[in-house]
């Protein structure tokens, strides 16, 4: 026998009836869509901090710069969500940061 992760059917049917979102057009086909959901709880107590990480000189690769950022796990930590060039971390960081590094 399968088991759902959200229990019963009447619990499904509850967790997603309030979910329902009818909406329609003025033309064309009507579709039945469906989508994935889930609902998302955070802490009360969350921050996140967005920083912007310069090269200079321009650093094309994106790989290196991962790399070259990954090299500073020591002050930014090991939970951050870096794009090549916004930094996203749950800590602030105290200072500007300013490093060196040869590549």
């Amino acid at each position: 026998m399968i088991t759902s992760p959200f229990g019963s059917h009447e619990t499904r049917k509850a967790l997603f009836d309030c979910a329902i979102l009818y909406v329609s057009g003025s033309s064309g086909a009507p579709i039945n869509v469906i989508s994935n959901l889930f609902k998302l709880e955070r802490a009360t107590n969350f921050h996140l901090f967005q920083y912007r990480v310069d090269y200079n000189p321009e650093v094309p690769s994106r790989a290196l710069r991962f790399s070259m950022l990954k090299e500073h796990q020591d002050v930014i930590g090991n939970i951050y969500q870096f794009d090549g060039m916004m930094l996203f971390l749950p800590i602030r960081l105290e200072k500007e940061v300013h490093s060196d590094s040869c590549r």
